[in-house]
């Protein structure tokens, strides 16, 4: 009889991938949805638009945020926080007015995320972050000597 339980990744193409604080490993693949690895029963759980309501099929990048819950970039301009516990999404943010493509998401000392897009960096205060208020978008500006070198940032 056939598994419920997807023995095998959704799809060939990993675009990233991270451990979490449970021990399961995350792998975000192009259009197959967010796949989650348990080590535990070796069996994955695949994530996605139709059966989580995942912004993307598609996920560049994740990162651990400090209170647990796992920060996921998606292909439609979208940061998404998942709470690990529930296996809920908290709630989710379209840039598409400020940033495209996101490629890397990062965390601070002080809990303000950073999201490196071929549009610049975009900075989330923590305070912002949690209310899903504003952004900043760091950008390559013309005599602007202070400015980035280059708005297509992808490190």
């Amino acid at each position: 009889q056939d598994s419920p339980i997807p023995q095998k990744l959704s799809g060939n193409a990993i675009l990233s991938s991270i451990k979490d604080s449970q021990g399961k490993v995350w792998f975000g693949t192009w259009e197959k949805g967010v796949n989650i690895y348990n080590p535990d029963n070796q069996s994955f759980t695949v994530y996605n638009k139709q059966n989580k309501g995942l912004a993307s099929n598609t996920h560049f990048s994740f990162n651990n945020a400090k209170n647990g819950h796992l920060y996921m970039c998606a292909w439609e301009n979208t940061l998404e926080v998942f709470d690990i516990k529930t296996q809920k999404i908290l709630w989710s943010k379209n840039f598409s007015e400020g940033a495209k493509y996101f490629y890397r998401i990062i965390e601070d000392k002080k809990g303000n995320v950073w999201i490196a897009t071929a549009n610049g960096l975009v900075f989330i205060s923590a305070k912002d972050l949690h209310t899903k208020g504003d952004f900043k978008v760091y950008a390559k500006k013309e005599n602007d000597s202070l400015s980035l070198n280059d708005s297509n940032v992808n490190e």
